[in-house]
């Protein structure tokens, strides 16, 4: 969809100046998406639809279901063969595309638990610092953010290109654990027949990770439409309860996973001043989302 094609220019007017947003627009755009099938998939084009649906946007979701690599999405939504992508951000991922900094996931996927050998559970949970943590080797994809984080942070990281080739590379003990954000890991496990593996039980890793839409950088248009949709569906209340509502029952997030856990805080270098951290209400917090209250 280039964006020239998404809207006339009497609504592209009428949106910025805060006016009826689908006026002037004739027939429904085509918004191309590539679909991998993880649950975060299905969680970003729901809230995609629910955007648009905030605005009444006469657009259609145009979904190719295909597996790749998070930089190679990236090339081809740059290069203008799909139209949006989501992803955890860093400050080159919003040097080289259009980012709608509203974080999709409230920060959450900030929040990692780890993926263990069961043998070495007493090891973990030993762990009191940082600086203990650091003696642990980290397994995370190639191209993900949390890579850099987790370096950053002072530790050694074995990367993949291949996301499920890295729970392999734990059972081989390529690496002591694998990082996943809080809603991921009993999911990844249970459809996988990794006997030896299990999610560590006493500590989490907690840093700001905003989780954005990106699209081209000359997707102007497409930008703030997403955006003007994001900030209805705050403002309605309605991203928190379709949040909220993913929490428990399509990731079948454990209420009570964060009691009792150590949290063991890094920083995270690769966020732009731009980061909105100032929001307080686009962030989840432990006491309320995540209980469902």
């Amino acid at each position: 969809m280039a964006c020239k094609h998404l809207l006339k220019v009497a609504a592209v007017i009428g949106l910025l100046l805060g006016g009826n947003v689908a006026a002037g627009v004739a027939t429904t755009e085509t918004v191309r998406i590539s679909f991998g099938g993880h649950p975060l998939d299905a969680y970003a084009v729901g809230l995609l639809e629910l955007a648009f649906s905030e605005i009444d946007i006469p657009i259609e979701l145009k979904i190719t279901e295909r597996s790749a690599t998070q930089g190679r999405l990236k090339l081809e939504v740059m290069k203008g063969k799909y139209d949006i992508m989501w992803a955890a951000s860093t400050a080159v991922d919003e040097a080289d595309m259009l980012p709608i900094r509203i974080p999709m996931l409230k920060g959450l996927l900030g929040y990692r638990v780890l993926i263990i050998h069961a043998g070495d559970q007493q090891r973990f949970t030993e762990v009191a610092t940082l600086d203990d943590l650091k003696a642990f080797s980290m397994g995370q994809a190639l191209d993900w953010a949390d890579t850099g984080v987790l370096k950053a942070n002072g530790f050694e990281v074995v990367t993949s290109s291949n996301y499920p080739s890295l729970f392999n590379m734990l059972v081989a003990r390529r690496f002591d654990a694998f990082p996943r954000g809080i809603m991921e890991p009993w999911g990844e496990l249970a459809a996988r027949d990794l006997p030896s593996l299990k999610v560590e039980d006493s500590l989490v890793l907690v840093y700001p990770m905003p989780f954005y839409f990106f699209v081209k950088k000359d997707n102007l248009v497409l930008a703030k439409l997403v955006e003007l949709g994001l900030e209805k569906s705050l403002a309605s209340g309605s991203f928190d309860r379709y949040f909220t509502h993913h929490l428990h029952a399509e990731f079948k997030l454990d209420p009570t996973i964060l009691e009792g856990r150590k949290h063991i805080y890094l920083t995270n270098p690769t966020l732009t001043p731009q980061t909105p951290l100032a929001r307080k209400e686009l962030w989840f917090a432990t006491d309320t989302l995540l209980k469902g209250e």
